[in-house]
């Protein structure tokens, strides 16, 4: 039950978060860091006191992904 929660949760959350990124390696590794940049963000912005929409954008711009 908890987890159908969070996941409902966060597709509301995620849903006004839509931000275009830009990385020169393409399309399938955006797919590949945004999942892993979700996993990480679900498990920090409580402790940051930050929207899970930063926590992934502070994530994949780590990664080298720019923002349009």
């Amino acid at each position: 039950m908890r987890r159908v929660l969070l996941a409902v949760f966060l597709t509301t959350v995620l849903a006004g978060c839509t931000t275009y990124y830009h990385h020169p390696s393409g399309k399938a590794d955006f797919n590949t860091d945004k999942k892993e940049c979700q996993r990480i963000a679900e498990q920090t912005y409580s402790k940051n006191d930050t929207r899970v929409c930063d926590e992934i954008d502070r994530c994949l711009k780590s990664r080298g992904w720019t923002s349009r």
